[in-house]
């Protein structure tokens, strides 16, 4: 079963603000969403989904973050390294707001956090 409406949430991303001329990238491959796996990152069913539609795509003022994206800087899995309390304590990191800020869904609590990287 989807939790996410794929067509509407691909035209918010389209809508959304982004560099002029961006392109948005495609959906994470099977490949990359198996080396996260075996890393052990925590990959709720509905974040894979977005991820599917679209791998850490630069819109909004920080963009999201995915697996393996274009910009290296926007890897979750390295972000996860950078701040291990988050995986430990059930966070994924999701958007950043571009000055060191970043978003995070709460797994064990199915609610979204702020959460300084600072």
């Amino acid at each position: 079963m989807s939790f996410l409406d794929g067509p509407r949430i691909q035209a918010l991303i389209e809508r959304a603000e982004k560099p002029p001329g961006y392109v948005l990238p495609p959906g994470v491959s099977p490949d990359v969403l198996e080396r996260a796996r075996s890393r052990e990152v925590p990959l709720p069913g509905a974040f894979v989904e977005w991820l599917e539609l679209t791998n850490g795509p630069l819109v909004g003022p920080g963009g999201f973050y995915g697996l393996e994206p274009e910009s290296p800087t926007d890897d979750l899995v390295d972000v996860l390294a950078m701040y291990p309390h988050w995986a430990e304590r059930g966070w994924v990191p999701v958007t950043s707001d571009g000055t060191g800020n970043s978003t995070c869904s709460c797994l064990r609590m199915k609610t979204v956090r702020s959460a300084s990287s600072r």
